[in-house]
C-alpha cells in the first residue's frame, strides 16, 4: 500500500507547469499585490498584527527571507492577467491610479481569500480566532474596494455580486456531477472571487462587451487548467480523503467504488480485494486524459488572448503549457 502511495506521489511530482520569465516592471506590480496583504494585516487591532502575520507565514511556509511573497504558491497568470491588460489596453489610456490600486486591492484578496477558504475547509489552516479574524478582514478589505469601483460604476456592484453568487452557490453544488466537462463548469463558478478583477478592470479600460467575455473565458480555462493539474498531483492526498476530484470522475463505476472506500487507505475498508486503483488507473489512461485536457484549457486560453491582442498573458498561458505537451514524454499511470 506504501508503495502504491508512494508510485503515485512521485508521478504526480513529475507534472509541473512551465515558468514563465517576469520582467522588473510585472515584480514590481507583484510587490504591489503582496503590499495589499501587509495593508489588511495592519488594519487588524494592533495587539494582533504581528501574531497574525506569523501564523500566515507558517501556513504558506514563508521564511524572513520571503516574508512579503505571499502569493507563492501560485502560477503567475493568477495575477499577471491585471498586468497585461493594462500593457494590451494602454492605447484606451490608463486607469487613474487610485481605481486601479482598487483593482489590485480586490484581486489580491480574492487570491488569499482563496488560499484562506480552501485550508480551511480541509482542515490544513486550523479555524483559530486568528485566522477567522483574518478571514473576515480580508472579505471587508475586499468588499470596501469594491464599494469604492461602485461609487464611479454602479454595473460594477452588480458583476461582483453576480460572481459572489456563482462562487458560493458552487460550493455547494457538487451533487450531480457526473462528467470532466461538468466538473470543469462547476470548477469555473468556484473561481468566482477570482473573475472579478479581470473583468472589473476589462470593462474600466474597454467597454467592449465581447472583450469582457474573452477575459473571462481565458482566466477560467487557465484557472481549470490548474485545478486539473492539482488534481493529478494530489491524487494520493484524495484517494485517502476520499475526495471526488478529476481523476475520480474520469474513473469507471468500479473504479469509483473502490476510490470511495478508500482501497490504498485503511485495509478493513476494502470490499474489493481484487481492485487495483493503480491498474485501474493506467488502464483507463486517466492521467493521460486529464494530461489533454489540461493542454486544451490552456491552448484555448492563450487562443483567445491572442484573437483579442493580449499577447504577453499568451506567451505566459504557452510556457505553462510546454512540459505537457503531447511530444513530450507522456506521464502515464
Amino acid at each position: 500500500m506504501e508503495g502504491k502511495l508512494q508510485y503515485l506521489t512521485q508521478r504526480g511530482a513529475t507534472l509541473q507547469f512551465g515558468k514563465p520569465e517576469i520582467s522588473k516592471v510585472q515584480n514590481e506590480f507583484y510587490d504591489d499585490l503582496n503590499n495589499e496583504i501587509f495593508l489588511i494585516i495592519k488594519s487588524l487591532p494592533a495587539s494582533v498584527q504581528t501574531r497574525v502575520l506569523l501564523e500566515l507565514m507558517d501556513h504558506l511556509g514563508l521564511s524572513a527571507r520571503n516574508a512579503s511573497d505571499f502569493f507563492a504558491g501560485f502560477y503567475t497568470p493568477a495575477w499577471s492577467i491585471l498586468y497585461w491588460l493594462a500593457v494590451s489596453f494602454s492605447h484606451n489610456g490608463k486607469l487613474p491610479a487610485a481605481e486601479m490600486k482598487n483593482i489590485k486591492s480586490v484581486h489580491a484578496s480574492a487570491m488569499l481569500l482563496h488560499l484562506l477558504d480552501d485550508h480551511l475547509h480541509d482542515g490544513e489552516i486550523p479555524a483559530t480566532h486568528l485566522t477567522i479574524l483574518l478571514r473576515s478582514q480580508v472579505w471587508m478589505f475586499m468588499n470596501q474596494a469594491l464599494q469604492r469601483i461602485a461609487e464611479s460604476d454602479s454595473s460594477g456592484a452588480a458583476i461582483a455580486e453576480r460572481f459572489l453568487d456563482d462562487y458560493y452557490a458552487s460550493t455547494v453544488a457538487s451533487q450531480g456531477v457526473d462528467s470532466l466537462d461538468a466538473y470543469c463548469d462547476l470548477f469555473k463558478k468556484q473561481m468566482g472571487t477570482g473573475f472579478i478583477a479581470p473583468v472589473l478592470m476589462a470593462k474600466k479600460l474597454t467597454a467592449d462587451d465581447q472583450v469582457i467575455k474573452a477575459v473571462q473565458a481565458t482566466y477560467g480555462a487557465f484557472g481549470t487548467a490548474w485545478r486539473l493539474l492539482d488534481d493529478l498531483q494530489d491524487i494520493p492526498q484524495d484517494l485517502q480523503t476520499g475526495a471526488k476530484s478529476a481523476v475520480y470522475i474520469c474513473l469507471p463505476e468500479e473504479g469509483r467504488r473502490s476510490w470511495e472506500n478508500n482501497c490504498l487507505g485503511d485495509d478493513s475498508a476494502k470490499t474489493d480485494p481484487s481492485m487495483d486503483i493503480v491498474a485501474c488507473l493506467k488502464e483507463n489512461k486517466v492521467t493521460e486524459k486529464i494530461q489533454q485536457r489540461i493542454c486544451s484549457e490552456l491552448d484555448s486560453a492563450a487562443s483567445i488572448s491572442d484573437a483579442f491582442k493580449i499577447k504577453g498573458f499568451a506567451r505566459e498561458l504557452r510556457r505553462l503549457r510546454e512540459p505537457l505537451m503531447p511530444n513530450k514524454e507522456p506521464h502515464a499511470l
